[in-house]
C-alpha cells in the first residue's frame, strides 16, 4: 500500500515508517498539516495516517479540507488527543478510523490493511 504518515514528531514518524516499510508499504512523510493536505490533494495514497497536533494547519482541519476538495482517501487519525469531543469531530470530518498514542505497531498494520 502506498501511505502518506502526516505527523510532526519525527521519532514517531521514524518509528512507524520503518514498521510500515517491513510490512511491504511504501511510505511518504509530511512533517506539517499545510503540507500534508496538500500532498494527500496532488497525490493518490491508499491511506492516510494523520495527527491532530500539527504545525501550520491541524489535522482536524487538514481532514476538513481534503474532504471538502472530495478527498476519499481513507484517513487514520493518529494522535495522543484522545477526548471524546475530538474524536467525535474527527469522524464527523470523515476520519475512517481513530487510534490514540501510544500504540502497538501490530495494531496500526492491522488498522492500515
Amino acid at each position: 500500500m502506498n501511505v502518506l504518515l502526516i505527523e510532526d514528531d519525527k521519532r514517531i514518524a521514524d518509528l512507524v515508517e520503518r514498521g510500515l516499510k517491513e510490512d511491504g508499504h511504501s511510505v511518504s512523510i509530511s512533517y506539517s498539516g499545510t503540507e500534508g493536505a496538500q500532498m494527500m490533494l496532488e497525490r493518490e495514497y491508499d491511506v492516510a495516517l494523520l495527527d491532530i497536533l500539527l504545525p501550520g494547519m491541524t489535522g482536524l482541519a487538514v481532514l476538513e479540507q481534503v474532504r471538502a476538495r472530495r478527498c476519499t482517501t481513507p484517513i487514520l487519525m493518529l494522535t495522543a488527543v484522545d477526548s471524546v469531543p475530538k474524536v467525535l469531530e474527527a469522524f464527523d470530518l470523515g476520519a475512517d478510523d481513530y487510534l490514540v498514542k501510544p500504540f502497538l505497531l501490530e495494531i496500526l498494520l492491522a488498522r492500515v490493511k
